[in-house]
């Protein structure tokens, strides 16, 4: 890992920081060498076709694009280019990348898996998270983080009875988050459950549990069934939502401040703290106002309970579940 870490320092220090070089190098240090960033390009790369072609000044011209391609951020525009031609050109690619790695590193197909998504994200990961500095403004770190985190239950869940189905599915997603910065909608909302209400239906008003990883939910309308985007929490977390581009969740609601408001856990319990909003921040929990900023005796901070909705500057929503009640779908 020493030696892999130090190449891959080496070609930062040469601009060659995405994600689809840092996932296209782990793969040609797993596979020494015999899946490689031109095969992998091949699979899904809209002239893919011609960087094994008979003729050597076809294939002299495609390997200096290869070059400039894969070290900058136009790779994601030529993925993307190539799904809407052919929706189904991811799966495919990885239907035949899982075929390889299978064959070359001698490894099962549940091994796989799992050094996938413990070694390989990582690396997809830090290249995806270095093109924001190159206009990846679709990219967000709270969003990846929390995609991987469903992602990563659900192959927990079903990989000792579905391996060949898990390995296909992270090896297309990956190709999916390397050309839109995130997960297929459709397949990130089964992976959140198709009814997020049921989740929101299923929480009680007892406390947070200290023992539970949190999960927050962005809906469109006070209706839990508009859930449009959801964020993990770890245990020692926090949460903040505002305008601010560092924010765990960014609005562009006008009305939303900077910075909003912060979820974070202290002791036993989950708490949330309005951080000096303009328009406020307010707790309803089963239809019902509980708590508000700003108003006299209200406390600076107010604690959560599992199903509880977050109300900003009046207009914007979110809830507050627990994940582990998230995983619990996710096994049913």
């Amino acid at each position: 890992m020493v030696q892999k870490e130090t190449e891959f320092d080496a070609a930062k220090e040469k601009g060659w920081y995405t994600a689809f070089y840092r996932y296209a190098e782990y793969l040609r240090l797993l596979t020494n060498g015999a899946v490689n960033h031109k095969s992998l390009y091949s699979l899904v790369g809209l002239n893919g076709r011609y960087v094994s072609s008979d003729n050597p000044q076809i294939r002299k011209r495609c390997a200096s694009n290869l070059s400039r391609l894969l070290h900058s951020t136009r790779y994601a525009a030529d993925f993307r280019e190539s799904y809407a031609n052919a929706p189904d050109v991811f799966v495919l690619g990885a239907s035949q990348l899982a075929a390889s790695l299978l064959d070359v590193t001698g490894m099962d197909e549940a091994a796989l898996v799992s050094d996938l998504i413990e070694q390989g994200f990582p690396q997809l990961r830090a290249g995806l998270l270095s093109e924001i500095s190159d206009g990846r403004i679709e990219v967000t770190a709270a969003r990846l983080d929390g995609e991987m985190e469903l992602l990563r239950n659900w192959v927990d869940q079903q990989v000792s009875s579905d391996a060949s189905g898990c390995l296909l599915a992270v090896l297309t997603s990956f190709f999916f988050i390397m050309a839109f910065g995130h997960l297929e909608e459709g397949f990130a909302n089964m992976l959140v459950d198709a009814s997020p209400t049921a989740v929101l239906t299923s929480e009680d008003d007892s406390a947070a549990a200290p023992s539970l990883r949190a999960c927050v939910m962005r809906a469109v309308e006070s209706n839990p069934a508009s859930i449009e985007n959801m964020w993990a929490i770890g245990e020692e977390g926090s949460f903040c939502i505002g305008r601010y581009v560092d924010c765990d969740a960014i609005e562009t609601n006008g009305l939303v401040s900077r910075r909003h408001c912060r979820i974070f856990r202290q002791g036993d319990a989950w708490y949330v703290r309005d951080e000096g909003s303009r328009f406020g921040t307010a707790v309803h929990r089963g239809g019902v106002s509980v708590w508000e900023s700003g108003v006299a005796g209200a406390p600076e901070c107010f604690p959560l309970a599992f199903g509880d909705c977050l109300v900003l500057a009046g207009q914007v929503y979110y809830w507050f579940v627990s994940l582990q009640n998230v995983e619990r779908l996710l096994i049913g």
